[in-house]
């Protein structure tokens, strides 16, 4: 038995010292080359996840910002769709677009800046629904209407209209659909233009980045339509390499955290 076991180590040896000597011979030689030799299969590939189908330029409007004792309910929502293809086409704006708007009462005072800057006021609000299960509802149904996967664009997303979603999905124990991603614009375009903060200081203030896009500063901002609608000439125009940095670096919405 004992000279059995003996002889299986030295096959066991002799196949592991061919195997090595024929992978130094080839450079470049890795572990996935020892896999291939040893069982006869490749390795596993990682899966690449699936490029998005439709973006999703989404902008709110609060009762302020996020400060230090301050948590900002949402007073105006916007969600603006395209679909990848009509964001690459040259030929114009995209014609077949799909939004959803919608203003809630926010039963909690607007700051004055707020008020000025948006146009919307405790008056004028009065009247609209607050958000809801109910609005939560109508997101995820328009969500899920649209051309599958989906990635929600926010410019400053990540510190800002991400994470006060969240905060008021999480306050009436709400969610999103788990298959949904989210990039902020903001890092999408800094990739973009290889920005060094260090070397020289950039503004990447929605209006100024259309300026230097267009020419010129937007008609019209500062209502989650617009705001959406200007994100998205901004988005087009830059073309296809935003869009696959999107495709890199999205996250699921499920993972942000909530701004309190």
């Amino acid at each position: 038995m004992q000279s059995r076991l003996h002889e299986s180590l030295k096959r066991v040896r002799s196949t592991w010292t061919t195997l090595r000597s024929d992978l130094n011979m080839q450079p470049g030689s890795s572990k996935k080359d020892v896999q291939v030799a040893v069982t006869g299969k490749p390795a596993k590939k990682k899966n690449k996840r699936e490029a998005f189908s439709t973006f999703v330029f989404m902008d709110i409007e609060t009762t302020g910002l996020i400060t230090r004792g301050n948590n900002p309910k949402i007073t105006e929502l916007c969600l603006v769709s395209v679909q990848r293809e009509e964001l690459l086409d040259g030929n114009g704006a995209p014609r077949v677009l799909n939004k959803l708007v919608l203003c809630f009462n926010p039963r909690k005072s607007l700051s004055q800046t707020a008020s000025e800057m948006t146009g919307l006021n405790n008056d004028n609000l009065n009247l609209q629904q607050v958000f809801s299960a109910n609005t939560a509802q109508i997101i995820d149904s328009f969500l899920q209407h649209l051309p599958q996967p989906v990635c929600l664009l926010a410019h400053n997303g990540n510190r800002f209209d991400f994470p006060i979603l969240m905060a008021e999905l999480n306050e009436i124990n709400q969610s999103l659909d788990t298959t949904l991603f989210c990039a902020d614009t903001i890092a999408a375009f800094k990739a973009e233009d290889n920005y060094d903060p260090s070397s020289c200081y950039v503004s990447y203030k929605l209006e100024n980045i259309y300026l230097r896009t267009f020419g010129e500063r937007p008609q019209e901002s500062h209502t989650a339509e617009n705001d959406c609608m200007n994100l998205l000439h901004i988005t087009q125009e830059r073309g296809s390499n935003v869009l696959q940095w999107v495709d890199s670096n999205a996250v699921p919405f499920s993972t942000i955290p909530p701004a309190y």
